[in-house]
């Protein structure tokens, strides 16, 4: 049986490996773009994926006009969750796999031409709901409650420092996701 400590040093070690290879996979590619041609933007963040009570945390991309999330872990899903995620998912086969080997799944990635994205006056701006032709994501900018391990005042002061990012994300990614009249 191995020590606690070199038990929680691998399980760091896997996450920061998990990690990097998020950073590869979701990695600019360089542009194709011919020149004059009208530019989109690039922007990406780390998010959570909602999906009831539980949620995964990810990174949400936008990149060539697609917006994608990859999911960095299971977070607080259920199995029957992530079966059906893997179902909705762009390659079905891969997504539970890279899951378990601790590498970014692909949750979704479309063209922004199909999709339809708000944020709801009870969001507060700190997220986001994503509607396509066969799904809807709701997607948040924070860390679900709790998940700090605080508790009392300090999660408190915790939690409210936390919207105010949130909310500045939140705006962000609107102001690129939305049009602008």
């Amino acid at each position: 049986m191995k020590p606690l400590n070199a038990i929680k040093q691998a399980a760091r070690m896997r996450q920061r490996e998990a990690a990097r290879a998020l950073q590869r996979a979701l990695a600019p590619a360089a542009s194709t773009a011919p020149a004059g041609a009208r530019i989109t933007p690039r922007f990406h963040s780390r998010a959570w994926l909602l999906r009831g009570i539980s949620s995964l945390p990810g990174t949400l991309r936008l990149r060539d006009g697609v917006l994608s999330f990859a999911a960095s872990d299971t977070g607080s899903a259920w199995g029957w969750q992530l079966r059906k995620l893997a179902r909705l998912a762009p390659a079905p086969d891969e997504f539970l796999e890279c899951l378990a080997d601790g590498r970014p799944a692909v949750v979704f990635s479309q063209p922004l031409a199909l999709l339809r994205i708000h944020s709801p006056w009870y969001y507060f701006k700190g997220g986001l709901v994503v509607h396509a032709r066969e799904a809807c994501w709701r997607i948040s900018f924070g860390a679900p409650a709790r998940s700090s391990g605080q508790v009392g005042l300090a999660l408190a002061v915790d939690e409210l420092g936390k919207v105010r990012g949130m909310r500045a994300l939140g705006h962000q990614w609107l102001s690129l996701l939305t049009p602008h009249d």
